[in-house]
């Protein structure tokens, strides 16, 4: 029993995981990209990792705007969204974010972390 739940967690997993991968203006979320090492960066910091207290990753979404502000931005943390003060410490980076990425472009990607 314990098995074959495990195995359909997984595979559910390897369809969501697919269908994001599969969206035509979603960029690869294995490539590594300037604007997740900016963010790998930021929540490396010690008082950060504290704050979010957990062990896992962060997912990111977002989609830049022509004039290279973010237009969405969207922080969860093994599936659960951030709390406002996590998410507005990690988006004091808009600006940096807003230079390295594609007007119109939407990257989904996530960052692995574990809490010491």
């Amino acid at each position: 029993m314990k098995t074959s739940v495990i195995t359909a967690i997984m595979a559910m997993f390897l369809f969501v995981a697919g269908a994001q991968a599969s969206t035509k203006d979603v960029t690869d979320v294995q490539k590594p990209t300037e604007a997740a090492r900016l963010l790998e960066k930021r929540i490396s910091l010690p008082e950060t990792a504290r704050e979010l207290k957990i062990d896992g990753y962060v997912a990111f979404e977002l989609r830049v705007k022509e004039d290279k502000t973010i237009e969405y931005f969207q922080i969860s943390a093994n599936n659960q969204l951030l709390s406002e003060s996590v998410q507005k410490q990690i988006k004091r980076l808009e600006p940096s974010l807003g230079k390295v990425l594609e007007p119109g472009e939407t990257q989904r990607f996530k960052i692995n972390f574990v809490v010491l």
